[in-house]
C-alpha cells in the first residue's frame, strides 16, 4: 500500500524550490549511506513523484511513500490518559535517534523540521 502526499505548486519559486529540494533529498537518501546502518530502516523513502493538475487548473507535485503506521498523536489518543507508556516512548526515541544518526553520519543531511514532534513528545510526559 502506498501513500501519496500532494503539494500545491503555487507560482512562488520558494515553494517550488522546497518541493524540488525535498524530492532531491529523498533520492539522495536512497543512493547513499551504509545500507546496514541500523537507522536506515527508520528513514522514510520516496517511491515515486509526479505532477498532476486539479480540476481548478492548479498543479500539484505528488510524492509517493509507503504507508506508515500510526503516528505519535494517534497512539496517544487511543490511551485513556492520552500518554504513551514509558517503554513505548523510549523505543520511539531510540528509532528517531537512529534515523537522525543515519541521515547525519551516512547521508550528510541535517534534519531541521518537525518542531511539532518535539512539542508532542514534551506533552507525553
Amino acid at each position: 500500500t502506498l501513500s501519496i502526499h500532494s503539494f500545491p505548486t503555487r507560482r512562488s519559486s520558494d515553494l517550488e524550490d522546497e518541493i524540488d529540494n525535498e524530492t532531491a533529498i529523498y533520492k539522495h537518501i536512497s543512493t547513499v549511506g551504509n545500507p546496514n546502518h541500523p537507522g536506515k530502516a527508520y528513514v522514510r523513502t520516496i517511491q515515486d513523484s509526479f505532477s498532476i493538475m486539479s480540476r481548478a487548473g492548479n498543479h500539484h507535485q505528488c510524492l509517493v511513500h509507503e504507508v506508515l503506521s500510526n503516528d505519535i498523536l494517534s497512539l496517544r489518543c487511543i490511551r485513556p490518559d492520552c500518554k504513551l507508556p514509558e517503554v513505548m516512548l523510549k523505543q520511539i526515541l531510540i528509532h528517531l535517534l537512529l534515523a537522525l544518526d543515519f541521515l547525519h553520519s551516512e547521508c550528510h543531511i541535517i534534519h531541521t523540521g518537525q518542531v511539532a514532534l518535539l512539542t508532542m513528545l514534551q506533552k507525553t510526559f
